[in-house]
């Protein structure tokens, strides 16, 4: 069964991430990543099947990332 994994940078909820690449990394495939409101510098990169969703109002968590991509997505799901 899929776990959820919290990013809250403020780091106030017991075992919760700083980073949206730190949850990505610890994930396991399937697993959901809820991500705090706050404003994250760094560039996503997903290697498997996750749902990354906001807590929150849309326009309350923003990823920024410079000089690289915001999110790159380099799965490999085969038939």
């Amino acid at each position: 069964m899929p776990s959820e994994l919290i990013v809250d940078p403020t780091r106030k909820i017991e075992g919760s991430y700083p980073t949206i690449s730190e949850a990505i990394t610890a994930a396991l495939p399937h697993d959901r990543i809820r991500v705090r409101p706050g404003s994250y510098d760094e560039g996503l990169v997903i290697t498997k099947p996750l749902t990354i969703v906001g807590d929150g109002e849309s326009n309350r968590v923003r990823v920024k990332a410079y000089g690289k991509n915001v999110v790159f997505f380099d799965t490999k799901e085969g038939p």
